[in-house]
């Protein structure tokens, strides 16, 4: 009876041993998995479309055929140009996002109005649009000196948008006449995709 009572003891010990041993091993190759998933999922999202930049208040995302154009990022900035530069002959083709951190639409309204005024000839009336984004429009185009438009005239347009955390982006387009329906065409294509990015 005895001898039944130390082998049984012994076997019991033998598998207490055994757990201690081999039962870290066996919990950290189970967690395992999910550490690697989870650095997997942040190399992903490290991979995404949306642009950034730690120096600007709010962060937005757009999309844009990088076959024609390029990003230049700025401290202040980004602007979109022609991948291939123009000629000197052809006005400037540039979309420009701007973010002012202190100042609403409604305050930057008037001014950029009253600059429309100074960089263009003929402004059209300010709108308030929803397409292809949300906020106010300004609108104009440059006519020479005897009131006539050509196809090198330079057409800009400015969209105004609520960051929602009290500023504003400021987005500028800058192209002719002649490009309307290919750049300008393009231009409003990609602020369709333009979209805020919580951080």
């Amino acid at each position: 009876m005895k001898k039944r009572y130390l082998a049984l003891t012994i076997v019991i010990i033998s598998v207490v041993t055994i757990l201690i041993i081999f039962l870290p091993n066996m919990i950290s190759q189970v967690k395992a998995p999910s550490k690697e998933i989870a650095e997997e999922n942040q190399q992903s999202d490290s991979k995404g479309s949306a642009y950034e930049s730690p120096k600007k208040q709010v962060d937005y995302m757009i999309s844009f055929d990088k076959d024609i154009y390029k990003l230049v990022e700025g401290d202040q900035s980004d602007t979109l140009t022609t991948k291939v530069p123009l000629e000197e002959k052809y006005p400037e083709v540039s979309l420009k996002i701007e973010q002012i951190n202190d100042q609403s639409p409604e305050e930057l309204l008037p001014i950029l109005e009253m600059q429309m005024g100074v960089d263009y000839t003929s402004p059209k009336e300010t709108e308030k649009v929803i397409d292809p984004v949300d906020g106010y429009w300004l609108h104009a185009i440059s006519h020479d000196s005897a009131g006539l438009t050509n196809w090198d005239s330079p057409v800009g347009d400015i969209y105004i948008i609520d960051n929602g955390v009290g500023g504003s982006f400021v987005i500028t387009q800058k192209y002719f006449l002649e490009a309307a329906e290919g750049h300008g065409s393009n231009f409003r294509s990609i602020l369709e995709t333009f979209q805020i990015v919580e951080k």
